[in-house]
């Protein structure tokens, strides 16, 4: 435009009477009628709710918003000293993470008793739970055992890992237990099912 004689800050025309300001646009809702949209745009008492810019801005400060929350909540969850804490095995107070993984294992109810009576969702239920917490253990056992290489010359810290170290592999072993019972009332129902039909 200004190739062919346009003057940035004039209006259009030749005369340069045109409009100076943009045309603000507008977002409707979709499938609303004319009149809906009128009574939209009236209610909103001056503020222009469907102007497209303010609209982009709202939406760009919302985005910050949660960015910013999410930042916090990263530096909450993990930070340098609880990591030390936790590598070393400081005996202080109980790090975040810590706190999440005793979240993380449930105590199933592997009573015989119970067992019988429940059904085979909640057989499979707490096979899954019992299966993910033999995982999860078995990945801590893995990383305190590297820890445990590497910590050889610190005499107090080996202590403290090999103490914790049997903690996990005697709650391993539970575990272990717990899902060989769940298995076993398993293949129960499935040998009385097989002679049901026989």
């Amino acid at each position: 435009m200004r190739k062919m004689g346009y003057i940035v800050g004039s209006g259009l025309g030749r005369e340069g009477e045109g409009r100076v300001e943009p045309v603000t646009a507008y977002v409707y809702p979709q499938g609303v009628s004319l009149d809906r949209c009128m009574e939209l745009r009236e209610s909103s008492n001056g503020e222009e709710l469907l102007e497209v810019e303010k609209r982009l801005d709202r939406q760009k400060r919302i985005e910050v918003a949660k960015s910013v929350q999410a930042a916090e909540r990263l530096k909450k969850k993990t930070s340098v000293f609880d990591i030390i804490n936790k590598k070393l095995g400081a005996k202080g107070h109980a790090s975040e993470d810590d706190v999440d993984e005793a979240k993380e294992k449930p105590a199933v109810n592997i009573c015989s008793n119970v067992l019988q009576k429940d059904t085979a969702k909640n057989l499979n239920m707490k096979n899954y739970q019992i299966s993910e917490n033999i995982r999860q253990l078995e990945r801590e056992v893995q990383r305190m055992e590297s820890t445990k290489l590497r910590q050889s010359n610190n005499k107090a810290a080996l202590a403290i890992i090999n103490t914790r170290l049997e903690a996990k592999k005697s709650e391993l072993q539970k575990f272990k237990e717990a899902e060989k019972k769940v298995t076993g009332e398993q293949q129960k129902r499935r040998d009385t099912k097989k002679y049901c039909v026989f």
